[in-house]
């Protein structure tokens, strides 16, 4: 939403946070991606878990996803 609007409209998150180690303090399983070659990876291990499973995965937040209805 910074690129759109300038600010953080939802919530102000921190960049790299470690949700996955609060669902692991929860008594849940989760773990940081931060290369895309690891992703399919790390989602089998969290489809193959018996727990709730959180794959935090960390992104360049100055990089916009493509939106098709703001003409990016």
């Amino acid at each position: 939403m910074q690129f759109l609007y300038g600010y953080d409209v939802a919530a102000d998150l921190q960049p790299a946070t470690r949700y996955d180690d609060v669902v692991r303090a929860l008594g849940g399983a989760g773990e940081t991606v931060t290369d895309p070659d690891r992703l399919g990876a790390a989602l089998d291990r969290a489809f193959a878990s018996d727990v709730p499973y959180l794959v935090n995965v960390i992104t360049d937040p100055a990089i916009a996803y493509p939106r098709t209805t703001t003409g990016i």
